[in-house]
């Protein structure tokens, strides 16, 4: 599968103030700028941005087959795309790169299992009363694993003295490497391998460089079916016990990405934690 976006709709940063020629004694916004009286971060709305999309897809259905179907698939895929505003409008070929919402692996499975016990299925129960406490039970649920998502590390304050724009970091001789904020303080990556770029320049990162978290997430539902014969045949009530993240994993957001303020690098929230829903359903 595949697909490309040419003149999708963006902003445009107009009026971007150049590098100051003296870093340590800059001169003003305004005579650096285009338009002089405009303010630094003017900017145009235009048709200039580009997404690109490819993928390979496998599936594996199911159908209902002993009381059992279940669906299978996986997605192998890349997106690209132009950026947003950018951080130097006089030079935007750094901000094609893979975009933030780049999955380059997702595998999603879902099922549904009447298991096969109760009266009339392969375990036949004649008790009553055993078939109402261990009869009729479904087992439904949704797995999804995704593979981690990159994020851009960015630098506040604008040390490139432009006044306007997404400013990136440096990379740093040291290798980029995600950390498990389990075992590391919370550090969620190697925060020696960024630093602050120094007056008057831009950052040498591009967009999307650092690793974040995957997703290894399941939701699960345990169903019980109770037979009311007198409303019909295909009549019953069924009592739902719905988990999501059914085995409480800890899945971290990413962490913070400005690499010169005191949160640099520390992951300070995640998704949520096991949440249990019960309710009823009426079939007639």
């Amino acid at each position: 599968m595949g697909n490309t976006g040419q003149k999708q709709y963006g902003s445009v940063l107009l009026n971007q103030p150049r590098l100051p020629s003296d870093p340590n004694n800059p001169s003003p916004f305004t005579t650096r700028q285009p338009y002089p009286n405009l303010v630094p971060g003017f900017s145009q709305n235009t048709n200039y941005q580009w997404t690109n999309y490819n993928a390979g897809y496998l599936k594996l259905e199911q159908r209902l087959w002993r009381d059992l179907s279940y669906t299978v698939s996986y997605t192998y895929s890349k997106l690209m795309d132009s950026g947003a505003a950018g951080m130097n409008m006089y030079n935007r070929r750094p901000e094609r790169e893979a975009a933030p919402n780049n999955v380059p692996h997702n595998f999603i499975l879902s099922y549904v299992w009447q298991l096969p016990i109760g009266k009339g299925k392969q375990v036949n129960l004649q008790n009553k009363v055993l078939d109402g406490v261990v009869g009729g039970w479904e087992l439904s649920g949704i797995t999804n694993f995704i593979s981690a998502m990159d994020f851009t590390i960015v630098v506040a304050a604008d040390p490139a003295n432009v006044g306007a724009g997404e400013e990136r970091a440096n990379a740093t001789a040291v290798k980029a490497q995600r950390l498990d904020p389990r075992s590391s303080n919370l550090l969620g990556f190697v925060t020696a391998a960024y630093a602050t770029p120094a007056k008057g320049t831009f950052g040498n990162l591009g967009r999307d460089t650092q690793q974040g978290f995957g997703i290894n997430n399941w939701d699960v539902s345990f169903s019980k079916n109770f037979a009311i014969a007198k409303l019909g045949e295909a009549s019953r009530l069924q009592i739902r016990a719905e988990f999501f993240n059914f085995f409480n994993h800890t899945q971290f957001n990413n962490p913070a990405a400005t690499v010169n303020t005191s949160t640099f690098g520390l992951v300070n929230s995640t998704r949520d934690p096991r949440i249990l829903q019960l309710g009823g359903k009426f079939y007639w």
